[in-house]
This record gives C-alpha cells, sequence and structure tokens, in this order.
C-alpha cells in the first residue's frame, strides 16, 4: 500500500493523525517531487512542483517547494504576498477611524518603494481626516513637541533602515499645539497625506504624514 491509500485509509477509518505525523508523512511525498494538497477533506493528489497546506479554517496558502528542498540544498519555500484589507468609503468631511493595519502594503523592509505598491485604501485616504491610535517615538526632546514620528508600537522597528515604510507617520501638530512624551499608546487626529521622506541613507524611511494634528 502506498502512502497515499494508508493515510487516507487511517482518517476512513476514524483514527486520524497528529499534526506531527502527518507532517512526516508529506515530507516523504514532497522528497519525491510530489506535490501534496491537504484540503479540509485530507484529499491528496500528485501534481509538479506546488505544495498547498490547509489552515485552521481550512484556507489554503500556496508554498513553492522544489523537490531537493529537503535535502538543504535549495531556498526557502516562496510564500504569498499578504493579502491587503477591503476597500473602504471613506468620509470626505468628518473623521475616519483607521488602523496601521489599513495602510500596509505588499513591501519588503528595504525594498525600494514606488507608489505603484499602495493600496486603493491608501490612495483614498490621501488628504482626508485620520483618528489613529499608536506610540510617539522617543526622541531628545520629551515636552513641548511639536513634530514627531508616530509609530505603529512602542518597539525600535518601525522607524529608519530595515523598518516597514507603512508603519510610521511623520507628525507635525497644529498651529499653537505641542505635546509630552510618553511610553503609552496616545491617540492622533490629523490630515493625512502622501509624502516620501528620504533618511540619511539616501533610502525613503518614511511615505505618509499628517498636518494640524491634535493628542487626544
Amino acid at each position: 500500500m502506498n502512502s497515499v491509500n494508508q493515510i487516507n485509509l487511517l482518517f476512513r477509518n476514524g483514527f486520524g493523525l497528529s499534526w506531527l505525523v502527518l507532517g512526516v508523512a508529506l515530507m516523504g511525498l514532497a522528497r519525491q517531487g510530489t506535490t501534496v494538497v491537504a484540503q479540509p477533506n485530507l484529499a491528496i493528489t500528485e501534481s509538479g512542483s506546488d505544495a498547498f497546506f490547509a489552515t485552521e479554517e481550512g484556507m489554503l496558502a500556496e508554498v513553492k517547494l522544489p523537490a531537493n528542498w529537503f535535502e538543504g540544498d535549495a531556498p526557502p519555500p516562496v510564500f504569498p504576498p499578504p493579502v491587503p484589507p477591503p476597500t473602504r468609503d471613506f468620509n470626505k468631511a468628518g473623521i475616519n477611524e483607521i488602523t496601521f493595519d489599513d495602510v500596509s502594503f505588499d513591501i519588503v523592509p528595504g525594498e525600494a518603494f514606488d507608489r505603484a505598491r499602495l493600496t486603493e485604501n491608501i490612495r483614498r485616504l490621501d488628504g482626508l481626516k485620520i483618528r489613529v491610535r499608536g506610540f510617539i517615538r522617543p526622541s531628545f526632546k520629551q515636552t513641548g513637541i511639536q513634530k514627531f514620528v508616530f509609530v505603529r508600537d512602542n518597539q525600535e522597528c518601525c522607524f529608519g533602515p530595515g523598518a516597514a515604510i507603512y508603519d510610521c507617520i511623520l507628525v507635525e501638530l497644529g498651529k499653537n499645539k505641542s505635546t509630552t512624551f510618553s511610553v503609552r499608546p496616545v491617540t492622533l487626529v490629523g490630515t493625512f497625506y502622501l509624502e516620501e521622506y528620504s533618511g540619511p541613507d539616501g533610502n525613503i524611511w518614511a511615505i505618509f504624514r499628517m498636518r494640524d494634528g491634535t493628542v487626544e
């Protein structure tokens, strides 16, 4: 009995397999150049060199597996890019509640930026008022701050070389407004717009900005 029939027989008899055992079986098939398709009904087919693995929700995620990948002499699998958030209709007159997830897009940290990569959501937000929650990136100034980098989280990963350029917003508060640095998350309201900012290394470090901002 071949490996495929063994797996199907176990599932038909109701015994099931642990993910570890199933993973070993799939690896054995992949070493032979077999495409393994794990679907909710656990059907397994043979064709080409693409493998599909089912997630807990039963969705399929494609992973490219060269026939010799498990032997250690081939590059790691190429995972598909993240699915962009659904396109939204934003309020042109009022304030739009967003998160940093709403302005993420498909780009690898350190990769050259091209505006063609921007999602429809980002293009629609350009020039509109937003409300967004995040952190003030620490700097040498602690009080009377009028301009600062606003980031997704309070780590050092969200601005500068190696960071995702959609994880930060360069903020300028409204006239006669200032704020004090805090390690706690804050909420900002202001006008969101697109304008590239190049760092000292000549690479683009940020593309999102906010003018007339207010810290709530």
